[in-house]
């Protein structure tokens, strides 16, 4: 395999340690972009080289494990005992000539092993570290242990899942696969790279500090912010206040229905014929609707029962309804427009044989991706990545050197790419405008050592994914700046929490906490003197970013055919649902039924029931990060080449990429993985049980009240037995496998036992016994956490209109720059004067005339 003249991190060097998903993740996320990674396993190996899924005839094989193929393809390998002085020497040797080192050991185990920053530091003091773990590396919760389902406890996400649940008996739930590991990756990923560009500017490493608990809180949607503007706690109970929107029937499968605004109830009106009972009073308004929904779904289900899914789905694009199926594994691997864009590939590994793995979640104009950052070029039996399955020893990393080829499959096959010296800093990354000399961000000056100071991006997206996209940027220190519309403006400006549940287009929680930091134009798109002004604006910008609906830029005039002329070092990012090609391009796509057309729906729930909604629009994050990621790699290569390019985010495809789990087993052994609650197919016990109620408790049902328990390994069940005295002494659960045979009898001996106890309680007695355990903290708990407070995780800024309110701030730490959020977010147009008169260099008198012309608002 070699690697592609293009790759967008080409030379860059980077050491993984650790074990299972997160420092894999944001590993095959740079290497995937050309990166040289080598993953340094413990003598036992990777933990997902046991989890699979396994071919056919190779069950148990860590040789063959799909999970660990995927995660690690491309990556050279190293098998180090770092508990030993050689394992740590020959660890030092490769940190030798590494830009970047990203582990997630735990602090107790950073502190066993010797690998503190400061240590390394010393050592290596132009070495980016990315710490990844649980709770991060200080406060209070700093030492607890914890695992995927613990992290999304303590993090709010299981306390709304799975949404609208009518089971009051029923256990908070988490979304399947681990999805905190792979956001945390993400955010590492990001921040990781911000600190690499940060380099660029002083020659100096630093640490990185990524804390999965506040990469979980950090993204609650309407939750958090409902809590701390109104005093509300959201649950996973109840029901919607609007409707109709769920999971229904159609004759042969399942779909998801979503009206969000008027229009979009009136044209499903109209698609179902017009019924008459859709002039009913009491579905008059989305929310007399929500209040008689058990009346309103069973009458569009009849619509429904008579129509395919398939049928039901080309209706809702035409009318322009964000529908979507609730999709199995194998509707999702045999879609015709996952086919037609090429998202699946083969790799094909001798031991395991042809894998068809998810791909990109990004597509890069001037900078393929590729499994490894490569491409195959050999044919026949073994072609691919045939290292991945092995541990292969490496000499070491130097400075100076030049980079081996990644993923190679013999020592023969090595091959210089191309040198690149680590060992001096490189000039800062210039942006686009430089030569202009711009005025500086009159509100909001970023300090020069920010990672990305003095680039600027201009922002026309709306809802969620894309402004979660720039909120990233503008945490690195980016100018930017939001073109919006005072004909429509940005939903989140449109829906409450409202500060004091009043409304306004400026005090809406949601818009406030996804655009902390930014600046805000208003310009009606509609004239032309306003597209102009646009064009002027994103010719002084580094990066550009919308999210509408694919075309709606191109027939504004602000396509990337336009603007790569006007500026040809722009990076240009578009996220939409589907992609910017293939059948499903023009369909409308929200981040909840993109949940449901990943397969994540179908593939949580409970044991025996049907598929569930994961709590939150996990598509619009999830897409935001990755392209946020992206748009760093594109900038890292313009630093090269001096050109932008485009990024097509398909935040489908950003959510498949994260689904591995679920995937895998059905293209490697033809299975669509079960529902299983909060189950894991491995450890045991591994749930949410109920604890003692808390009758005080505001806001809260008193005995809704829940702990996340799971015990790795015997030895740590060895330590909980003790505590249960029916099971202390059962010879049927000393083992892992004789522990699974009996799962349901588990954990009712666990329940009976925590139901007669407070689950903070039952946390702080486990944690001191080294077993991962949380409790499932709502929206109140995570808000008021002593744990996340101290650590300085939530922003408390004057806003002009909704006073001080507190928001979620950035989940990860760069130690060595003084990252924070700068500003509150923007009142609609309040930089109009700035935008137009300082960076587009017009008079006051054209300004006031634009004005008057309502070219600005």
């Amino acid at each position: 395999m070699e690697p592609h003249a293009a790759a967008a991190l080409p030379g860059l060097r980077v050491v993984e340690a650790g074990s299972g998903v997160s420092a894999a993740y944001a590993g095959k996320l740079l290497c995937d972009l050309g990166a040289e990674v080598l993953k340094v396993e413990p003598p036992g190996g990777d933990e997902t080289r046991a989890r699979g899924p396994f071919p056919r005839g190779r069950e148990g094989d860590p040789k063959a494990s799909g999970l660990f193929i995927y995660l690690n393809w491309g990556k050279q390998l190293l098998s180090l005992d770092l508990a030993t002085d050689t394992g740590r020497a020959a660890l030092f040797e490769q940190l030798a000539g590494a830009d970047l080192f990203i582990h997630n050991f735990g602090v107790a185990e950073i502190e066993r092993l010797g690998l503190g920053y400061e240590a390394l530091a010393a050592r290596f003091p132009q070495l980016i570290v990315t710490s990844i773990t649980p709770f991060g590396l200080s406060g209070p919760h700093a030492r607890w242990q914890g695992t995927n389902l613990t992290v999304v406890s303590a993090g709010g996400w299981a306390s709304i899942t799975p949404g609208n649940s009518p089971l009051t008996n029923e256990p908070p739930l988490a979304a399947f696969g681990q999805q905190a590991e792979f956001q945390a990756a993400v955010h590492a990923a990001v921040a990781s790279l911000g600190a690499l560009h940060a380099r660029r500017r002083d020659g100096r490493g630093q640490l990185v500090e990524v804390s999965g608990q506040e990469c979980i809180a950090a993204a609650l949607e309407l939750a958090l912010v409902t809590y701390t503007y109104t005093g509300r706690i959201a649950s996973r109970l109840g029901i919607r206040t609007s409707a109709p929107m769920g999971i229904m029937r159609c004759n042969d499968g399942l779909i998801f229905v979503m009206t969000t605004d008027p229009h979009q109830w009136d044209a499903l009106v109209r698609v179902m014929g017009n019924p008459e009972w859709a002039s009913w009073e009491i579905f008059s308004d989305r929310f007399k609707r929500g209040e008689h929904h058990d009346a309103l779904t069973p009458l569009i289900e009849e619509w429904l029962s008579e129509r395919t899914v398939q049928e039901v789905f080309d209706l809702a694009a035409q009318a322009r309804l964000p529908f979507a199926p609730v999709s199995t594994i194998a509707d999702i691997v045999h879609s015709p427009h996952l086919k037609e864009r090429g998202y699946f590939v083969a790799l094909r590994d001798p031991l395991a044989g042809e894998l068809t793995v998810p791909g990109a979640p990004y597509l890069l104009s001037e900078t393929p991706w590729a499994p490894g950052g490569g491409i195959d070029d050999t044919e026949g039996e073994g072609a691919g990545n045939s290292s991945v399955g092995a541990l292969r020893e490496v000499p070491p990393m130097t400075h100076g050197a030049q980079p081996r080829v990644i993923a190679i499959r013999s020592d023969e096959e090595r091959g210089a790419a191309g040198a690149v010296s680590h060992g001096e800093a490189s000039a800062p990354l210039q942006p686009a405008h430089a030569s202009q000399s711009p005025a500086p961000f009159a509100r909001r000056p970023a300090p020069s050592q920010l990672p990305l100071a003095g680039l600027r991006v201009v922002d026309m997206s709306w809802m969620w994914a894309g402004p979660y996209c720039t909120l990233q940027l503008a945490h690195l220190g980016a100018e930017v700046i939001r073109i919006e519309s005072q004909h429509r403006p940005c939903m989140n400006r449109r829906v409450p929490p409202y500060a004091g549940d009043r409304p306004g287009l400026n005090r809406g929680g949601s818009f406030n906490q996804w655009n902390q930091g930014k600046g805000s134009v208003l310009l009606d798109l509609k004239k032309p003197e306003a597209v102009q002004l646009a064009r002027e604006l994103v010719a002084t910008a580094d990066v550009f970013v919308e999210n509408y609906a694919v075309g709606v830029v191109d027939r504004l005039g602000l396509g990337w055919d336009v603007l790569s002329q006007i500026n040809p070092g722009l990076v240009m990012a578009s996220l939409s649902g589907y992609g910017a090609s293939g059948p499903y391009k023009d369909r409308v796509a929200f981040g909840t039924p993109l949940t449901m057309i990943s397969g994540l729906g179908q593939l949580t729930g409970y044991v025996g029931r049907g598929p569930a909604e994961v709590g939150i629009s996990y598509g619009d994050p999830n897409g935001g990060l990755h392209a946020a990621f992206a748009i760093l790699a594109a900038l890292w290569k313009r630093h090269e080449t001096g050109r932008g390019q485009y990024i097509d985010v398909s935040q489908w495809e950003a959510l498949l990429s994260i689904l591995p789990e679920g995937i895998l087993p059905y293209t490697m052994r033809g299975e669509q993985p079960a529902r299983r609650g909060n189950r894991d197919e491995w450890l045991v016990p591994h749930g949410i049980f109920r604890a003692k109620g808390q009758p005080d408790a505001p806001g809260a049902s008193s005995d809704d009240r829940w702990v996340s328990i799971v015990v790795r390994d015997d030895p740590e069940w060895a330590r909980l037995a003790p505590l249960l005295d029916e099971a202390a002494a059962d010879p049927r659960f000393v083992t892992r496998a004789g522990r699974k045979a009996c799962e349901d009898e588990l954990e009712a001996i666990v329940t009976a036992w925590t139901r007669e106890r407070d689950a903070w309680a039952i946390t702080e007695q486990l944690q001191a016994l080294g077993i991962p355990a949380a409790p499932v903290m709502d929206m109140r708990d995570v808000a008021e956490d002593p744990h996340l407070n101290q650590r300085g995780f939530y922003v408390r800024l004057e806003h002009p209109e909704v006073g001080v309110q507190q928001h979620a701030g950035i989940p990860w730490k760069l130690h060595g720059t003084p990252l924070h959020v700068r500003e509150p977010a923007p009142c609609m147009g309040e930089d109009n004067e700035y935008v137009v008169m300082q960076l587009l260099g017009r008079s006051r008198a054209e300004y006031e005339r634009l004005l008057a012309a309502q070219v600005l608002y």
